[in-house]
C-alpha cells in the first residue's frame, strides 16, 4: 500500500509523458499487468489492463491526459498511485519533489525574464538619457602658432558603466579653419565630419588653419617645422624677437622654397590686417588672437534617429598670429641692413637734373628690392623704400629745384609700389610715371627736359659700355667650355633625375599602402582584444551565476526535504489511524532534473 497517494496534477510533466508514453505504446494487457507488478499488494492485473486499453480506444486510441487514465473504472488512488510510480521508476515522494521543483524553476524562470525585461526597459532608457555619455575633447596643443596643425583628441565615456564607448556615430564642426579626418581609405576635409569612435571609444582628427589656398604636404610640413624652433610663445612678442629674425633668414634663403611659399600663402590670407588698418598698431607688444570653436555632437546608433543628440561639447582655441610681429621685425632688419639713407645721400650730385637723380634713386631702390626673396620681403622692401625716400624727400627738399622736388615727390607716391624683385624693367615704367606726372603738372621747361635727356642718354652709353665689357668677359671665361657634352651631361641628368622621381613616387605609393596595411591591422588587432575581454568578463559572470544557482538549488533541496519531514512527522501524531511514516533524508536529485 502506498504511502503518499497522488493525483494528475500532482505529476510533473516529464513523468506524464513518460506514463502516457508508456500506456499508449502497449499492445496487450500482460504487457501492462507485468510492468506495473508491485511485490506484496494486489497487481494491477489482467483484467484491469484490458479496461485500460478499453478505454484507451474510446479515446482514438490515445490518451491524452492522466486524468482519462484516472477516470478507468476500477482504478482508484491507490491504484493510480502504482502506475505512475511503477512506470517512472519513483517513489510518489519523489514525483512530488519533483513537481514541486518544476513549479519553483518555472516561477525563477519568470522571476528572471520579468528582470531581464526590466534591465531592457532602464538600458534603453539610459540610452536616451543626455546625462549617460561624457564627451572628453582636448587639444594636444594648447598654445598654437597660426599655420600649425592642431591635433584633437575625442573620446565617448558611458557614465552609467563607466567604459569608454566604440562605434558611436559623432558629427564635428568648426567655426574657423577647416577639420581633417581620415579612417582607413577615407578623408574628410570640412568645416563638419562625421565619424565613429575607434574600438577604444577615442577619435583622433585635425584642425587646419584657413588660407586663400591649400598648402602642399611639403609646404605644411617646412612651415610646422620653423614655427616649432620659435619654442613656446612669450608674454609679449617683442621678447621673441632672436627667434622671429631666425624665421626670418629661414625664410629668405634660397633654397626654403616651401616654407617661403607657406608663409606667402598665410600672408595673402592676411594681407589686408597688415596694410589696411586705419589704426595704429603696435604689435610687438600684444599678441593678436585668432579665436576658433569646435563642438562635437554625439547621436544614437539608429540612422533614423541622427538627428537626436545624446551629449556635445564644445572646445574654444586661440591661435597666436606670429605674422603681425614677424612681419614688423622684418620690415625693422631690412631698413637697418639696407643703407638705402647714404645710398641716397651720394644721389645728391645729380640734384640739378631730376631725370638723372630719379634714375640713381629707382635704380638703388629696385637693386634693394630686387634682392629679396618672396611676396613677403618684397612687399616689406617695398614700404621700407617709401619711407627711405620720404625721409630722403624731407631732408633735403631746401637742396632740392623746384623741379627736381616735384619730380622727387611724385616719386615718392608712384614708384615704390611698381618695385619687384627681380624685375629691373619697372625702373624705367616708375621713372616715365614721374616724368610723365611731372610734365601734366606743367613744372618742366624745355631747355630742362633737354638737359634730362641728354643726361640720360650719356647714362645709357655708360650701361652699354659696361654691359660689352661683361659680353667680352663672359664670351672669354666660356672659351674652353664644350656647350655640346655640356648638353649631352645635362640630358642625362634630366633622364636620371626622371628615373629617380618615378621610382621615389612608387616608393611612396608603397610605403603608404603599407601604412594603410599596418593601421588596418592594428584597428583589428584592438577589436579582437576587446572582444576577448568581453567575453572574458561575461565568462566569469556566468561562472559566479552558476555557482549562485547551485548554492540556491542545494539550500532549496534542504528546505523542502526539511519541511516533507516535518509535515510527515506531524501528520503521522495527529491521525486516528496508525500510519508509518518512514522519514526521507539526504534527497538526491541528480540526474532527475525534469
Amino acid at each position: 500500500m502506498a504511502d503518499v497517494y497522488l493525483t494528475p496534477p500532482d505529476i510533473s510533466i516529464r513523468d506524464t509523458q513518460l506514463v502516457l508514453a508508456f500506456l499508449n505504446r502497449a499492445q496487450t494487457p500482460r504487457e501492462i499487468a507485468e510492468r506495473v507488478e508491485v511485490p506484496n499488494e494486489p497487481d494491477v492485473g489482467v483484467k484491469l489492463a484490458q479496461r485500460i486499453l478499453n478505454a484507451r480506444a474510446q479515446h482514438n486510441g490515445v490518451f491524452d491526459n492522466l486524468a482519462q487514465v484516472r477516470a478507468v473504472p476500477l482504478i482508484g488512488p491507490e491504484r493510480f498511485t502504482e502506475i505512475v510510480t511503477c512506470i517512472t521508476g519513483k517513489s510518489a515522494l519523489e514525483i512530488l519533489l519533483a513537481n514541486q521543483r518544476g513549479n519553483l524553476t518555472a516561477e525563477s524562470l519568470g522571476v528572471a525574464q520579468q528582470l531581464e525585461t526590466l534591465r531592457q526597459q532602464m538600458d534603453d532608457l539610459q540610452q536616451f538619457d543626455a546625462r549617460r555619455y561624457r564627451i572628453e575633447l582636448r587639444a594636444l596643443d594648447s598654445t598654437p602658432y597660426l599655420g600649425e596643425i592642431v591635433t584633437l583628441k575625442l573620446r565617448v565615456v558611458d557614465r552609467v558603466r563607466n567604459v569608454s564607448q566604440a562605434n558611436m556615430p559623432i558629427t564635428l564642426e568648426t567655426n574657423w579653419g577647416y577639420l581633417r579626418h581620415s579612417r582607413n581609405y577615407r578623408v574628410q576635409n570640412g568645416a563638419v565630419i562625421t565619424a565613429r569612435t575607434d574600438a577604444d571609444g577615442e577619435l583622433t582628427c585635425d584642425l587646419h588653419t584657413p588660407t586663400v589656398e591649400p598648402l602642399t604636404l611639403d609646404q605644411q610640413n617646412e612651415l610646422s617645422n620653423a614655427l616649432a624652433k620659435l619654442g613656446n610663445a612669450k608674454l609679449l612678442p617683442a621678447d621673441m624677437a632672436d627667434g622671429f629674425q631666425f624665421l626670418a633668414r629661414l625664410y629668405q634663403h634660397p633654397l626654403n622654397r616651401d616654407l617661403r611659399a607657406a608663409i606667402d600663402i598665410h600672408y595673402k590670407s592676411r594681407q589686408s590686417r597688415l596694410h589696411e588698418t586705419l589704426n595704429h598698431q603696435a604689435p610687438l607688444h600684444g599678441w593678436v588672437y585668432e579665436q576658433a570653436l569646435v563642438r562635437c555632437h554625439l547621436h544614437p546608433h539608429d540612422e533614423n534617429e541622427r538627428a537626436t543628440v545624446l551629449s556635445i561639447a564644445a572646445l574654444p582655441l586661440e591661435y597666436r598670429d606670429w605674422l603681425l610681429p614677424w612681419y614688423q621685425l622684418l620690415k625693422e632688419d631690412l631698413d637697418a641692413q639696407s643703407g638705402l639713407d647714404k645710398t641716397l645721400e651720394q644721389t645728391l650730385q645729380f640734384s640739378e637734373n631730376e631725370l638723372g637723380l630719379t634714375s640713381h634713386v629707382l635704380a638703388n631702390l629696385q637693386t634693394f628690392v630686387a634682392a629679396q626673396n618672396g611676396l613677403v620681403a618684397e612687399h616689406a622692401a617695398q614700404q621700407v623704400s617709401q619711407d627711405v625716400v620720404t625721409r630722403f624727400a624731407t631732408q633735403n627738399l631746401g637742396r632740392l629745384s623746384s623741379n627736381t622736388r616735384t619730380t622727387l615727390l611724385t616719386l615718392i607716391k608712384e614708384a615704390p609700389a611698381t618695385l619687384k624683385s627681380g624685375s629691373a624693367g619697372q625702373i624705367a615704367v616708375a621713372n616715365q610715371v614721374a616724368v610723365e606726372v611731372g610734365r601734366k603738372a606743367g613744372v618742366f621747361d624745355f631747355a630742362g627736359t633737354l638737359a634730362g635727356v641728354t643726361g640720360q642718354l650719356g647714362q645709357l652709353q655708360t650701361q652699354v659700355s659696361s654691359m660689352n665689357t661683361r659680353v667680352s668677359n663672359v664670351e672669354s671665361a666660356t672659351a674652353n667650355i664644350n656647350f655640346s657634352q655640356l648638353q649631352a651631361d645635362l640630358n642625362n641628368f634630366n633622364t636620371n633625375y626622371a628615373s629617380f622621381t618615378q621610382d621615389y613616387i612608387s616608393f611612396q605609393s608603397d610605403y603608404s599602402t603599407f601604412n594603410s596595411n599596418i593601421s588596418g591591422f592594428n584597428n583589428q588587432f584592438a577589436t579582437f582584444n576587446t572582444n576577448l575581454q568581453g567575453f572574458n568578463q561575461g565568462l566569469a559572470g556566468f561562472n559566479q551565476s552558476l555557482t549562485s544557482f547551485n548554492q540556491t538549488k542545494d539550500q532549496l533541496v534542504l528546505n523542502v526535504t526539511n519541511g516533507v519531514n516535518a509535515a510527515l512527522r506531524t501528520l503521522e501524531s495527529n491521525s486516528t489511524t496508525r500510519v508509518t511514516i518512514q522519514p526521507i533524508a539526504n534527497v538526491n536529485l541528480t540526474g532527475r532534473v525534469p
